[in-house]
Protein backbone atom coordinates (compact mmCIF):
# COMPACT_ATOMS: atom_id res chain seq x y z
CA UNK A 1 0.00 0.00 0.00
CA UNK A 2 1.33 3.45 -0.75
CA UNK A 3 1.79 5.99 1.70
CA UNK A 4 1.03 9.56 1.88
CA UNK A 5 4.21 10.71 4.19
CA UNK A 6 4.69 13.87 6.36
CA UNK A 7 7.51 14.72 8.97
CA UNK A 8 5.55 12.11 12.09
CA UNK A 9 3.15 9.90 10.37
CA UNK A 10 2.13 7.81 7.20
CA UNK A 11 -1.07 7.89 5.92
CA UNK A 12 -2.33 5.39 3.45
CA UNK A 13 -3.60 6.38 -0.04
CA UNK A 14 -6.98 5.14 0.39
CA UNK A 15 -7.60 7.64 3.45
CA UNK A 16 -8.20 10.69 0.21
CA UNK A 17 -10.51 13.17 2.74
CA UNK A 18 -7.98 12.55 5.93
CA UNK A 19 -5.01 13.25 3.80
CA UNK A 20 -6.90 16.30 2.51
CA UNK A 21 -8.19 17.37 5.74
CA UNK A 22 -4.86 17.70 7.09
CA UNK A 23 -3.06 19.46 3.90
CA UNK A 24 -5.70 22.27 4.10
CA UNK A 25 -5.30 22.53 8.14
CA UNK A 26 -1.12 23.30 7.30
CA UNK A 27 -2.25 25.54 4.38
CA UNK A 28 -4.72 27.54 6.80
CA UNK A 29 -1.96 27.33 9.59
CA UNK A 30 0.60 28.50 6.66
CA UNK A 31 -1.36 31.90 6.10
CA UNK A 32 -2.72 30.60 2.75
CA UNK A 33 -6.06 32.45 1.83
CA UNK A 34 -9.23 31.14 2.84
CA UNK A 35 -11.58 29.59 -0.12
CA UNK A 36 -14.95 31.59 0.23
CA UNK A 37 -18.11 30.50 -1.81
CA UNK A 38 -20.42 27.21 -1.63
CA UNK A 39 -18.40 25.50 -3.46
CA UNK A 40 -16.88 22.27 -1.02
CA UNK A 41 -13.56 21.80 -0.55
CA UNK A 42 -11.95 18.59 -1.13
CA UNK A 43 -11.77 17.86 2.77
CA UNK A 44 -15.37 17.88 2.98
CA UNK A 45 -15.70 14.00 2.86
CA UNK A 46 -14.22 14.19 6.33
CA UNK A 47 -17.31 15.43 7.36
CA UNK A 48 -19.33 12.20 6.43
CA UNK A 49 -19.32 9.91 10.00
CA UNK A 50 -19.32 6.70 7.62
CA UNK A 51 -16.07 7.58 5.49
CA UNK A 52 -14.59 9.21 8.10
CA UNK A 53 -14.42 5.96 10.32
CA UNK A 54 -13.91 3.66 7.19
CA UNK A 55 -10.52 5.72 6.61
CA UNK A 56 -9.10 5.41 10.32
CA UNK A 57 -9.97 1.88 10.37
CA UNK A 58 -7.92 1.10 6.79
CA UNK A 59 -5.30 3.62 8.62
CA UNK A 60 -5.22 1.75 11.72
CA UNK A 61 -5.03 -1.55 9.51
CA UNK A 62 -1.98 -0.18 7.78
CA UNK A 63 0.01 0.67 11.24
CA UNK A 64 -0.68 -2.62 12.29
CA UNK A 65 0.65 -3.69 8.98
CA UNK A 66 3.71 -1.48 8.72
CA UNK A 67 4.63 -2.18 12.67
CA UNK A 68 4.03 -6.04 12.13
CA UNK A 69 6.64 -5.99 9.03
CA UNK A 70 9.23 -3.75 10.62
CA UNK A 71 9.65 -5.77 13.35
CA UNK A 72 10.73 -8.61 11.70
Amino acid sequence: MRAFVDETRRFPVGARALVANKARTMQLQARHPQQKGSRRGAAYAYNIKALRDREMLIAAQAEHSHGGFVSQ
